[in-house]
């Protein structure tokens, strides 16, 4: 049931989701928390395989956060 890749939390002001493949090719972009993404890019589903993920949020004091890490993709 792990379909799409998201952000949970709360008191989120703003966001800025961006993941990578091993080529360092920009496979999705996102500047909304409920928007996530399935595994595919262009409509088309990307290779299995170890995605790298970029994350810069604003909470709604100001406080920013930038995290990052990788996510593996399976069907």
């Amino acid at each position: 049931n792990n379909d799409v890749l998201l952000l949970f939390g709360s008191g989120i002001k703003t966001v800025d989701m961006k993941i990578f493949n091993r080529w360092g090719e920009k496979v999705f972009d996102s500047n909304n928390q409920w928007t996530g993404w399935d595994g595919t890019y262009k409509g088309q589903q990307q290779p299995l395989g170890t995605y790298v993920w970029i994350l810069q949020a604003r909470k709604v004091g100001g406080t920013a956060t930038q995290m990052k890490g990788t996510v593996i993709l399976v069907r």
